[in-house]
């Protein structure tokens, strides 16, 4: 197959490696965290689902010995109609371009998610939650990535930095999932609240920060659709 250009929408940069292009498998050695999806149904609707309520939970059943499970904190969202919640807690740390790395992710997190309805059980108005579903694979965060002329940084972020060959603009927040200690770091722009966590995307960085936008922005309409 011949072309003038390829977009490698792979994920794992195949198209690149497989080509010949520089490139490295994550950063300094390591990969954000992968997560899996859970939604849990069957939840009172006065019950408490904010996050800080889970976490309390999940750190009282730690003592106990209850496993297996990874964070303690995520994101905590209540969907419209069905009232059902949506958490990012099963969370592992795998190779995303080795299969077999990646089903004992699938396998370990699906057990996760059972362990987190337990604990999530004994809060008050979550005695009949239920697993709804969990997403159909785990959520990559990091593979390969292009070694490019220049590397957008978290400073970048901090600094809402501008340039003057802006190709595209950030807006939303990085957050880097620590795989050794299975915490979440977020990281938002100086300027966050005049104008957002804009920042200038230079024409020498790699796409990867500009490509998960889109895929974000992607789920986000998908999800707008499916429970208006």
């Amino acid at each position: 197959m011949g072309a003038k250009g390829f977009v490698d929408a792979s994920g794992d940069c195949d198209l690149a490696f497989f080509a010949g292009a520089s490139t490295r498998y994550g950063n300094h050695g390591a990969v954000n965290l992968g997560t899996l999806g859970t939604r849990f149904g069957g939840i009172a609707p006065e019950a408490d689902v904010s996050a800080g309520s889970v976490t309390e939970a999940i750190r009282k059943a730690k003592p106990r010995g209850v496993h297996p499970i990874s964070k303690d904190r995520s994101l905590i969202a209540r969907l419209p109609l069905s009232g059902d919640v949506v958490a990012y807690l099963a969370s592992e740390d795998y190779d995303p371009r080795d299969v077999r790395s990646l089903s004992r992710a699938e396998i370990s997190g699906r057990t996760q998610a059972w362990t987190y309805l337990e604990i999530l059980r004994e809060l008050p108005g979550w005695e009949h939650a239920y697993l709804a579903s969990t997403g159909p694979e785990f959520g990559t965060r990091e593979s390969r990535h292009i070694n490019s002329v220049e590397q957008l940084a978290w400073q970048h972020v901090t600094e809402g930095r501008r340039t003057g060959d802006c190709v595209a603009l950030g807006v939303i927040s990085l957050c880097a999932k620590d795989s050794i200690a299975a915490s979440s770091q977020v990281r938002n722009s100086a300027e966050s609240s005049v104008r957002g966590n804009r920042r200038d995307i230079s024409g020498y960085c790699e796409w990867r920060e500009l490509c998960w936008t889109a895929a974000w922005q992607t789920k986000m309409r998908e999800r707008s659709y499916l429970y208006r």
